[in-house]
């Protein structure tokens, strides 16, 4: 089932019925909406909910990329295949060579000024020309490590994170490195490992270690800012940056805010009671979209915590200062100080 929910108030603004169940998506441009089903097929729906087309494509688990007049998508063999968003015809195909072992992952491609990056197994990655499918360059960036087959698997499962000059990628089991978009040359890697991923900002990555760890490693230096071993153990979702916050999800239903300048944790509160998948924000808004494995979806709205830290700041001049204070105002500057949540608004979607 695809419905489409509107964000202020949760109407259900139509239903869409699909007889397979669905494997990986959803996609969204202007015209349509994209995913893969069970049976291997690229499904295109409208944005008013009708189907528009569906093409075979054959097993996907990563999420279809869209591109300016075509839909990508890469298949568990390895190949990447691009379709036009009109119709559903083939317009390119290229193909790698299929690994003896690798992960069935969810990991998403990126696009920036019309190139495709993708991470592979065996710690590589490659950029490819989403007009045409040609090969721009292939690079190494994690060299595996053991004897047998499953020590020497270093799958990338998480999404490159592509600014103007340098592209940022993490291998499941071996490193962390930054790479020229150019020709695909190393310009620093570091032993770090990630199965979910990382986010950025401007300056800082952002990685969700395969500990439960979060580290934050300068973008420039690849030196590690801070490291938070709070979450060791709790299946952390990959990092999202949202204003000055640092926010992952856990396996108990559980989101938290961590400071992205000292990777302290500010805040946490229980949205669900399976899962979270990775939070998304919603632009231009103050509010983030969070679903749970088990359907649950929610709007979450958020004050700044700098507003709440300059009031309980006050509150506790106020206090301090006036030993005269009334009654009234003791048990509002209390209640300043108690309130260390930035959890503003929960909206429940049923």
């Amino acid at each position: 089932l695809v419905s489409c929910l509107n964000i202020i108030n949760n109407e259900i603004l139509w239903d869409f019925r699909h007889n397979e169940k669905i494997l990986s998506g959803l996609a969204v441009d202007t015209k349509n909406i994209y995913f893969v089903d069970y049976a291997g097929y690229l499904n295109a729906l409208s944005i008013k909910g009708f189907l528009e087309w569906r093409a075979f494509v054959g097993e996907v688990y990563a999420p279809p990329l869209i591109s300016s007049e075509s839909v990508i998508i890469r298949t568990s063999s390895n190949r990447f295949i691009s379709l036009n968003i009109v119709d559903g015809q083939e317009l390119w195909a290229y193909q790698l060579p299929i690994p003896s072992l690798s992960m069935r992952s969810w990991g998403e491609m990126s696009l920036k000024d019309n190139v495709v990056y993708s991470g592979l197994s065996s710690g590589k990655i490659i950029s490819l020309n989403a007009s045409n499918g040609s090969l721009i360059w292939e690079t190494t960036y994690s060299q595996p490590k053991g004897a047998s087959e499953i020590e020497r698997s270093n799958d990338t499962t998480s999404k490159p994170v592509v600014d103007d000059s340098i592209v940022y990628i993490v291998a499941s089991s071996g490193n962390v490195a930054a790479l020229s978009r150019v020709d695909g040359g190393v310009l620093w890697s570091r032993p770090l490992s990630s199965f979910v991923g990382m986010g950025a900002d401007d300056e800082m990555l952002y990685i969700t270690h395969n500990s439960g760890s979060i580290y934050a490693v300068d973008k420039e230096s690849n030196k590690v800012k801070w490291r938070n071993s709070d979450f060791l153990g709790r299946d952390v979702s990959k990092p999202v940056f949202y204003k000055n916050y640092v926010i992952i999800s856990d396996y108990e239903g559980y989101l938290h805010f961590l400071d992205n300048e000292t990777g302290q944790a500010l805040a946490r509160i229980k949205v669900s009671s399976s899962i979270l998948l990775e939070p998304i924000v919603i632009p231009d808004s103050e509010n983030l979209i969070i679903c749970s494995i088990s359907g649950d979806i929610m709007v979450i709205a958020i004050n700044s915590i700098e507003y709440k830290a300059k009031v309980k700041s006050e509150a506790d001049e106020k206090t301090n200062l006036n030993d005269d204070i009334n009654d009234e105002e003791k048990i509002q500057a209390k209640s300043v100080q108690d309130d260390e949540s930035i959890i503003d608004t929960l909206i429940f979607w049923d």
